[in-house]
């Protein structure tokens, strides 16, 4: 509760001061509803990303969207990183756990699946299948080690816990990039007219908004972190990269149908130039303490 009332007073007074309220209120960054203080309990601690990819309480949202994400699109990128962690498993080493469908030929079967340094551990059980789908598959399995052959049949298979949506989990990778600059600049930042798409992407994943926003970096073109760049050149943005992608917004100065002319410049040689700043830890809301120092 501490937490939540010290960001609840941070936004606060900087809505006080540039729009001459009355009284505190704190304006959630994504449906800018207003709580006052008296709705302090209606707002998170938001983790940015969130918790399972080891993010920090660095804003509040409001409960509805804080959790509607979290049903939405956040369970999405979990999914995307644990298939992830599937092919690194198998390409590079390392180990990963769950449960697949296996497929040989016309019969169906659950399974549960183990990759450990490039190698897959398929283990079937009575509890999770039909008795007839888990004969057939010790069957096939029986033959396979006997003849080293699947006698011509088809053999694939489908992790179940990890499958995800790609488009989805891209649009909380955005919400994640919004509410770092959210932290780190403030109001003045996203109430901009240029940031109202992307508050409409994040409240309506099920929809393509917005067509491009994100740019996946090559393996070894650059250092896996998570920065804030203020991109000058090719094209003035704000390049927020979560690991191994980029999330692109607006930048500070007006610009119109940015996104229109990012999905002109984004190819796979790509290069950056601009300044480098920490992803944020806290409600720093820079630009927001520089308008108001201008101010007295």
């Amino acid at each position: 509760m501490k937490g939540s009332l010290k960001y609840f007073h941070v936004g606060a007074e900087t809505l006080r001061r540039f729009h001459n309220l009355p009284n505190p209120y704190y304006a959630c960054p994504i449906c800018l509803r207003m709580f006052d203080l008296s709705d302090v309990r209606q707002l998170t601690q938001e983790h940015v990303p969130q918790k399972s990819l080891g993010g920090l309480k660095i804003c509040l949202t409001c409960f509805d969207c804080n959790s509607n994400a979290g049903h939405r699109i956040d369970a999405h990128v979990n999914r995307r990183e644990r298939g992830l962690a599937f092919f690194k498993a198998m390409m590079d080493g390392g180990t990963y756990e769950g449960r697949a469908q296996i497929r040989v030929g016309e019969s169906v079967t659950n399974a549960k699946l183990t990759a450990r340094d490039k190698f897959v551990e398929i283990t079937s059980g009575k509890e999770i299948n039909i008795p007839i789908e888990h004969v057939k598959l010790q069957e096939a399995l029986a033959g396979f080690k006997e003849n080293e052959t699947w006698e011509g049949q088809k053999v694939d298979f489908k992790l179940v816990d990890d499958t995800f949506n790609e488009h989805k989990a891209m649009v909380a990778d955005l919400k994640t990039a919004y509410l770092a600059c959210f932290a780190k600049l403030g109001y003045q930042y996203i109430l901009r007219s240029q940031l109202e798409i992307v508050r409409k992407q994040i409240l309506q994943p099920e929809l393509k908004l917005i067509e491009n926003f994100a740019f996946r970096i090559r393996p070894g073109h650059m250092p896996i972190s998570r920065v804030l760049i203020f991109v000058e050149t090719p094209f003035k943005s704000i390049a927020v990269q979560i690991d191994d992608r980029f999330i692109f917004l607006p930048p500070i100065d007006d610009c119109e149908d940015f996104y229109t002319i990012l999905k002109k410049h984004l190819s796979p040689d790509l290069q950056l130039s601009g300044v480098e700043d920490d992803f944020p830890i806290t409600m720093e809301m820079e630009l927001d303490r520089i308008e108001m120092k201008a101010q007295l």
